[in-house]
């Protein structure tokens, strides 16, 4: 059990609080159930651990079986069924789970009536939209961009590696588990409503997942979410209602526990709106997947183009970015969406004293629990002799060879857009350092952007194409543009006391006035310089050649990597110089020098 830090309570008391880590989430979360009646819980999550503490002894489990125990409850949780590629196991845990529960509240006639669950469908939000290919027998796969098309070939591949995973299969018509989709939902939101004192109360939270790597205080994984109450709150229960009755009107194609197709939601049951002073300051903003109904594939790119596609979240950045004048802070697991990095390079160019703050995990993905790629990246920032560093750069394009293509594709992306964001003089990056020999900690989770006092977004969405561009992921995001809250929330954390870098006088301790450590240094946050970008190039250059292309094959397929075989299914050496060699013969086409970082970027970037 990971030791929490104390807990505030004053916390609890405001309509408004950002929150970081379960010190703060989990203890407020359970004051929100504390002398409530007639609970009601809706909880959406793209991973949810039932399993989690939330404190000592105290598991999510218990909450949930503990508010079911009333009269008058209910808990209804959508859980998504594509967490990092296919979940294969989430059907037997799911079942399992809601069996427990079951026994523990009065058997499974009462679980039916009070606990529902769907394992969300992924891709298919668009009521009466969905994507099919000319050969693909009616399967459903998405195609991304209307100027990307992913070949039916590889998603048949992908399925039959899915497939294979399976343990203990799901009845085969549920399609949510049994079909391969590029994308899920991953929306957090864990919204409490009841009443409490002869009154209704609605309580939400939006940002955080409910999973064991947010517990220990952000020493291993630092998130953030926004807690929300009364009607600031209503455009959570809109989105989990909306999402909801869909899943509901397709029941048949998805597995669900406890529910039945009378089983939709209407939002005025949960809470009826009471014209909260505040509610004004808080705006819901998501991204949604949509698919198209196509006949044949010469239709494709023109279904495609003629959609409109919802991606709310990324207008909003867009927009907030534009608003930016004098500082910017932005916390997030990822930077890798170009739209988003060329629009803030835009905005320092016209805001002459536009400062800006970016705070990102050392690495993501698998590669972020390495400790030899952060290790000869500080070596190389602090050598100074051009020979050893020439050398250094060949050692790291050799050790780039042990990283996936996934992987190596979205650190080039990263590097891209960092590129002239690094060396301009009003933009400071932060990225955890090694601990000893450990990987960098804190991983760094949280998605928020701070603009000019004005307003603050937080959620779901991170920067890249999944969570932007509306081709991949699902998203919630809220932004809160109440400038009383947002000074008090800033005045609380303290973001804008920032230091130069890790070796000021002020970085340990900010003032005498303010003695406490800066936020930076209290989550182990050192400066990313030019030298670690280029080191970072260095690691992430694809290889060029058809003998450098199969070295690469060799090096990373002897790696454990997650991603390794969703983007590699079922594909031997022998089929890649096959695969190779039909390339070189294309006319025009040159394997020697085809660049193929350029490529991955250019056609993967809305799905990564």
């Amino acid at each position: 059990m990971p030791k929490f830090r104390p807990f505030d309570p004053a916390l609890h008391t405001r309509p408004i609080e950002l929150l970081y880590d379960a010190d703060e989430y989990f203890p407020d979360l359970l004051e929100s159930m504390k002398g409530l009646t007639a609970p009601k819980l809706f909880i959406a999550g793209w991973y949810i651990s039932t399993g989690i503490e939330l404190r000592k002894g105290h598991r999510l489990e218990d909450l949930i079986v503990e508010a079911l125990k009333q009269p008058e409850s209910s808990c209804h949780i959508l859980w998504n069924s594509n967490v990092t590629g296919p979940a294969p196991r989430l059907y037997g845990q799911v079942e399992a789970f809601w069996k427990r529960v079951a026994a523990r509240i009065g058997g499974e006639t009462v679980a039916a009536q009070r606990l529902k669950i769907i394992i969300a469908v992924n891709l298919e939000y668009d009521p009466g939209y969905f994507l099919r290919t000319a050969s693909g027998a009616g399967r459903l796969i998405p195609l991304g961009r209307p100027d990307t098309i992913i070949p039916p070939s590889l998603m048949d591949r992908m399925q039959r590696f899915w497939e294979r995973q399976f343990t203990s299969p799901p009845p085969g018509g549920y399609r949510n588990l049994t079909q391969f989709t590029m994308g899920s939902h991953h929306q957090k939101t864990f919204i409490v409503a009841g009443k409490r004192n002869g009154g209704q109360t609605l309580t939400g939270y939006c940002g955080m997942d409910l999973a064991g790597s947010v517990a220990g205080g952000g020493t291993m994984w630092h998130d953030g979410c926004l807690r929300v109450r009364s009607d600031m709150a209503l455009g959570l229960v809109d989105n989990f209602v909306e999402r909801w009755n869909f899943e509901v009107d397709q029941l048949a194609k998805v597995v669900s526990f406890g529910v039945s197709t009378s089983d939709t939601l209407d939002a005025d049951d949960v809470f009826v709106k009471e014209n909260h002073p505040q509610a004004a300051a808080i705006t819901t903003r998501r991204t949604l997947p949509y698919r198209v109904e196509v006949q044949g594939a010469t239709w494709i790119p023109i279904h495609m183009a003629a959609r409109h596609w919802q991606a709310e979240i990324k207008t909003s950045y867009l927009d907030l970015l534009g608003d930016a004048e004098q500082w910017l802070y932005i916390e997030n697991q990822y930077f890798r969406h170009p739209g988003f990095a060329e629009a803030l390079v835009e905005q320092l160019s016209d805001e002459a004293q536009l400062r800006v703050t970016i705070v990102l995990p050392s690495y993501s993905e698998e590669i972020g629990t390495r400790s030899d790629l952060p290790a000869l990246r500080d070596t190389y920032a602090a050598t100074t002799d051009p020979a050893k560093r020439t050398a250094m750069l060949d050692q790291a394009r050799r050790l780039g060879l042990s990283i996936d293509p996934f992987n190596k594709v979205t650190l080039l992306m990263q590097n891209r857009c960092l590129a002239e964001l690094v060396k301009h003089p009003r933009v400071r990056i932060w990225m955890p350092r090694r601990r000893g020999k450990r990987s960098a900690r804190p991983y760094i989770h949280t998605k928020l952007m701070l603009v000019d006092d004005e307003a603050l977004f937080i959620g779901s969405a991170n920067i890249n194409g999944r969570s932007l561009d509306g081709y991949a992921d699902s998203e919630i995001n809220l932004l809160l543009t109440d400038v009383a809250e947002i000074a008090r929330i800033k005045g609380r954390i303290k973001w804008q006391n920032e230091p130069e870098d890790e070796s000021a006088a002020n970085y340990r301790r900010w003032s005498v006035a303010d003695p406490r450590p800066t936020y930076y240094a209290r989550y182990n946050l050192v400066r990313y310089t030019v030298a670690h970008w280029e080191m970072d190039r260095a690691f992430s250059t694809f290889p060029m050649g058809r003998a450098a292309i199969l070295d690469y094959w060799d090096a990373f397929t002897k790696k454990t990597s997650k991603r390794v075989d969703t983007w590699t299914p079922d594909t031997s050496r022998a089929e890649l110089e096959t695969y190779l060699d039909g390339l070189d013969e294309m006319p025009g086409f040159d394997l020697e020098t085809f660049d193929w970082g350029d490529f991955f970027v250019e056609h993967t970037t809305h799905l990564l």
